[in-house]
């Protein structure tokens, strides 16, 4: 029992590191206060990852309106016909092939929660998905594929269906960035940060709580009939779904990638757009610093007017106030070079002291 609350301590403060990491992409001064609103109205009022990127979205515009000192910003910003002229020079021989773009749509569909972790979540698996991509643009240039892998490795995670036009877009902006468009990592890490929170409350209500559900039950009443043909039309028929909307997903993501980021290359609004992703992407961090670190202190103390539970006084300082110590903690060190690996080790060493004293659980 003590190993498994040790274990289990551990796996509620590793959360902390992949969103420290994420963090440290993501990170500007001016940015922190969107931070703080997630934080707050996840915390305080409850809300999850889709309502807060929703409010972060409009953040994130108004941001980008008024930092640009331009409120008519997004006027031109329609997505009906690619320009000619990108209003930036760049080098279009680099074009991701059909076949390239199937493989990485088929690694991700199948593969995207391979290596599923605390620290990263879907890191691993967006990564791999992403090496087909990476290979085609960048032949032997190995430092450029390393750069691209290392990219894609921060924390990530959404619904594995719908969440497929993310790397769909992803793949759209790495091939204008091997053509020598101005994207940098700033802007496919808060782009990718911004939208898994919309995807996932999209995919998590379509697919776990609609199709799974009818598809179960069809199932489930042919089974109770003695009929074999229950589980195998679930396997078949959830898998025609499942793929059948994560191409369409990958597909319409990689086209209007590229049709969007044609349009913002011409329209000169890749900094202020980098800038609102980023305001949206704080929001929705802010919001899972309270939602996946869940650490609890379970002390009580017992006077002669009555029991004082600690959490109860921490919660009247600041709701989720220790998953926002261990994550501002976490960042610290990170933003001073330690290495993760450390940060992993010390964090078991604090499970296993805090566990065993029942300080944290």
């Amino acid at each position: 029992q003590q190993v498994i609350s040790i274990l289990s301590l551990a796996g509620h403060l590793i959360p902390a590191l992949g969103l420290a990491m994420l963090m440290g992409v993501l990170y500007k001064a001016s940015l922190v206060p969107f931070f703080a609103v997630g934080f707050v109205l996840s915390s305080y009022l409850g809300l999850g990852t889709m309502p807060v990127a929703i409010i972060g979205a409009a953040a994130g515009i108004l941001h980008l309106i008024y930092t640009s000192g331009d409120t008519s910003v997004l006027e031109n910003l329609s997505f009906d016909e690619i320009p000619e002229d990108r209003g930036e020079k760049c080098d279009t021989s680099k074009k991701l092939s059909k076949k390239t773009l199937r493989r990485s749509w088929f690694a991700w569909q199948c593969w995207g929660q391979i290596c599923y972790n605390y620290e990263r979540m879907m890191g691993l698996g967006f990564c791999h998905c992403m090496i087909p991509v990476l290979e085609e643009l960048y032949g032997g240039d190995k430092e450029a594929i390393a750069a691209g892998l290392k990219r894609h490795l921060a924390y990530f995670n959404t619904e594995n269906t719908w969440g497929s036009i993310i790397p769909g877009i992803t793949a759209a902006m790495e091939e204008e960035r091997a053509n020598g468009a101005a994207i940098d990592d700033d802007m496919e890490n808060n782009l990718k940060t911004a939208l898994m929170g919309p995807m996932a409350g999209i995919g998590d209500s379509v697919t776990q709580s609609l199709v799974k559900v009818v598809l179960l039950s069809i199932a489930i009443g042919l089974a109770s009939q003695g009929s074999a043909l229950g589980p195998i039309l679930l396997v078949v028929l959830f898998s025609i779904y499942a793929l059948g909307v994560g191409y369409f997903c990958y597909f319409s993501g990689y086209r209007f990638g590229k049709n969007a980021v044609t349009k913002l290359l011409s329209g000169g609004l890749v900094k202020q757009l980098t800038e609102g992703l980023g305001a949206m992407g704080m929001m929705v961090i802010g919001c899972l610093v309270a939602t996946v670190i869940p650490i609890k202190c379970p002390l009580t103390f017992t006077l002669a007017t009555g029991v004082i539970e600690m959490q109860t006084i921490l919660d009247t300082i600041l709701p989720k106030f220790l998953p926002l110590v261990a994550f501002l903690l976490t960042y610290v060190a990170i933003r001073k070079g330690v290495k993760p690996t450390i940060v992993i080790a010390v964090m078991f060493v604090v499970a296993i002291a805090l566990s065993l004293t029942g300080v944290l659980l």
